[in-house]
């Protein structure tokens, strides 16, 4: 565990800030402070969220993308990218970790998804999916992925 993580017996990994604007000073704690976590990643599954995980293929390059979701929509995301070196691997863990990040914090889907499709870089080429054949990035199958999905929860409520 890094110095700025503290865990809870229900194994879930907290990060503090000494103040809410105070970005530079990231400390941890080795048992929860009284106060609130400013961030939360999970390591089990959130209560009342249900999860769907997806397996992609982008120009030969595979991995997993999990959209925990409830009646409200897409609540955070699980990513991984397999087979692949742990440059790859440690990206997609930070890129799932500011998705999570920002949904957490109220942007809206709508928003992170725009950003995402935006991306252009390898690896990119044809998908094993055929309502997205080609991607021009990882982030971008992300984004219209995750833009599928959730118009997809949204007819079916």
């Amino acid at each position: 565990m890094s110095e700025n993580q503290g865990k809870d017996p229900d194994n879930r990994i907290y990060f503090f800030a000494d103040e809410p604007d105070d970005t530079d000073s990231w400390r941890g704690e080795g048992s929860l402070p009284q106060n609130k976590p400013a961030i939360l990643f999970a390591d089990e599954p959130e209560q009342g969220l249900t999860c769907v995980t997806h397996e992609f293929s982008i120009a030969g390059r595979k991995g997993h993308l999990t959209p925990w979701f409830d009646s409200r929509g897409v609540r955070k995301i699980g990513l991984s990218v397999v087979n692949t070196g742990s440059q790859l691997a440690g990206w997609a863990e930070g890129l799932e970790k500011m998705v999570n990040l920002a949904l957490q914090h109220g942007v809206p889907l709508r928003a992170v998804t725009a950003v995402l499709k935006s991306l252009w870089f390898d690896p990119q080429g044809r998908t094993t999916n055929e309502a997205i054949p080609i991607a021009r990035s990882i982030p971008d199958y992300i984004g219209l992925y995750l833009e599928m999905f959730e118009e997809d929860l949204a007819r079916n409520q």
